[in-house]
This record gives C-alpha cells, structure tokens and sequence, in this order.
C-alpha cells in the first residue's frame, strides 16, 4: 500500500541566488582578439558588418547584445611608423567618421544591450582603449546612447585626446548613470574637437559596466508543495520559478539544519524552469534510502 504525505518533512525555505544580477559587473566586454591583420590592399575599403559577433559581447546573465557594427566606417591598415600595409591583428583600424570634415559625427560603430524579460538595466560606465594614428585622426572622443528608443543624447563628457598613440593604447572611461532602462544602444561617435576627423583610430577594448536589476516576481521564490511517497521513496517538490530556456535549479538535502551550506548533499544541478511553477521529482540515489526522520532542502537558482 503506497503511503503519501504533504510536508512530511521539515522545510528550508527558498533562498535565490543570482550573483550576475542586482550589482555592478561587466554588462558587456568585447573581445577584439579574433579580428584578422588587413592587407594593404584593404585600405579605404568599407569594414565588413558587423564588426563583431554578438557571441564576442561576453554579455552578462539577464541581458542580450546585438553585434557590433557601424555606419560608414573603413579600413585603415596604417600602423605608425611603418605605414599603409602594417596593420596588426587583435584592433579594429578604423577611419572616416567625419565624411564632410565639419566636425560633425556622420559615421559611427554601434550596438544595442536589451534587458531580458522582467528585467532592467543600470549602467554605470562605458570604457574603450584606443590610439589616435595621425593627427588627421578625430581627437575629440565621445559616446551617444539612446535610451528605450528615445533620442540620442551624449554620455558623459567628450574627452579630448590631443596626444598621438603611436602604438600606445590609452584607457578612457565615460560615467554617467543611466537607470531603469529595457534597451539602450551605444554608439561610439568620436568628434573633431580640433583636429582632423577622417584619420584612424586604433581600438582594442569596449566594455561597459552596470547592473542587471531583476524584476519583482509575481511570486516569491519558495517551496509551494512537497509531497513524500514512503513506499517508493520519492520526494516531489515544486516551486515558483523564472520562465526562462537558460534557467536552471539544483536542489540540495541535508540531516542537518545547522550543517555549512558546503556539506549538503547536491541531489541535482541542472534542473530546467517550467516556467511560473517548476516541479521535480527525486528518486533513487538523489535521496538518502530510507526515508526516514528530518530531511531539509533547499533549491537554488544556478548563476
């Protein structure tokens, strides 16, 4: 006779863990390193599209980014000293921002970072390192963002980058808090602030740092059934989740309530959400045989 009972075990209420999510951490990080050196022969051809692959972003848990790519932009394959045809891998060599030389940003690489469902974004920063080859290269650098499809407004402040690199990459940091945002696309429109606009400039990192700010649930994150078949020792638990293909549980066990965290037994790591309510059954060798006395779980949102 098969025996079954509700919360017949005491219970270890729910913690989430989401560590990529409510702090400050690199929304998105892109990775130059791929990017082939140019030929000679490549020099005023158009940059392909994009520029880099969405998969290059590294972007963080809860947010997507489209590729990078630009509007109007062409190789340069001039490295100084040794000129057209020493371009180097691992940089986008770009030129021809300023088309009509009015100072005015015609041209410009760009991408869009879009919160997931029920979530925010927060950034913080954007950071690029980059040199000026010649000063017929824009020194005037700057960022225009848009938020939620609004207008272009610039981020922070233009910096003017005078000095000219010669192969020395120099870190700049733009700060501006933007909050509460669903999508914000960032362009990168360097400004003549005195010098040329059409020459080259040599970039090898883009990041841009902020905060991924979870949704409130519809529900809070905890155990809403427990059911104990004795006879063929299974446990089946269900609990609210975030919908979500990427997401994940792992539920672990112990005797002991006091117990480190570190020494509860892992039952399973990769438990998918079903959406609004997740149930799992646990079985076999993810139990201690018999069941019998206090068990204590809990169930974690995996990173």
């Amino acid at each position: 006779m098969k025996a079954s009972s509700r919360f017949l075990f005491p219970l270890y209420l729910l913690i989430a863990w989401a560590p990529l999510e409510g702090r400050a951490v690199s929304l998105v990080s892109w990775d130059f390193t791929g990017i082939p050196a140019a030929a000679a022969a490549l020099e005023n051809a158009a940059q392909p599209h994009p520029l880099l692959d969405s998969t290059l972003a590294s972007a963080a848990a809860g947010l997507t980014s489209t590729p990078m790519d630009h509007k109007g932009l062409v190789y340069s394959t001039a490295v100084a000293p040794g000129g057209v045809g020493t371009s180097i891998a691992g940089e986008l060599n770009i030129k021809n921002f300023d088309t009509g030389t009015l100072g005015i940003n015609d041209n410009y690489v760009f991408f869009t970072l879009t919160a997931n469902a029920g979530k925010t974004l927060t950034i913080d920063s954007i950071a690029i390192d980059l040199w000026r080859n010649g000063t017929g290269a824009p020194n005037g650098i700057a960022f225009d963002v848009s938020v939620d499809g609004g207008a272009f407004q610039p981020y922070g402040s233009l910096v003017v980058v005078n000095e000219l690199g010669g192969g020395v990459y120099m870190p700049i940091t733009f700060t501006q808090s933007i909050t509460g945002a669903t999508t914000v696309e960032i362009r990168f429109t360097p400004r003549n602030a005195g010098a040329g606009s059409t020459g080259n400039l040599h970039i090898n990192r883009f990041s841009v740092e902020g905060t991924v700010v979870p949704g409130i649930p519809e529900a809070p994150f905890a155990i809403t059934d427990i059911i104990v078949d004795s006879f063929n020792n299974t446990v089946r638990l269900s609990w609210n989740s975030e919908p979500g293909d990427a997401i994940r549980y792992s539920i672990f066990h112990t005797r002991d309530l006091v117990a480190p965290r570190g020494s509860w037994v892992e039952a399973n790591d990769s438990i998918p959400s079903a959406g609004m309510e997740t149930t799992y059954l646990l079985q076999g060798a993810e139990l201690p045989q018999p069941l019998s006395g206090d068990l204590f779980f809990i169930v974690v949102r995996n990173q």
